[in-house]
């Protein structure tokens, strides 16, 4: 019976949804105001302004990664527009 078939599929999907089983929790963090004094608050802040990072020779592209004048990469994809989020300069 089986000879006659030359490719067999076996579907192992379950037969029923179950739902994920979730532990994500809400975690409210403090204020930077509470964290970091105001001279490293707005350090912070000059470090996302394109004229601190040309004067250094560096680009920032939109996926917030920065790069030298020979395209190394200096911070990883996400640092500035991470940092940009928790300095609240990102509207989502």
């Amino acid at each position: 019976m089986l000879k006659n078939q030359t490719q067999i599929v076996i579907d192992k999907r379950p037969t029923a949804y179950s739902e994920p089983q979730s532990d994500a929790s809400v975690e409210l963090l403090p204020s930077l105001k509470g964290i970091c004094s105001d001279n490293e608050i707005k350090a912070l802040q000059t470090v996302c302004t394109d004229e601190w990072l040309e004067k250094l020779g560096f680009q920032a592209n939109k996926l917030g990664q920065v790069k030298d004048e020979f395209g190394m990469e200096i911070l990883p994809r996400g640092f500035l527009t991470g940092l940009k989020k928790i300095l609240g300069e990102i509207d989502e």
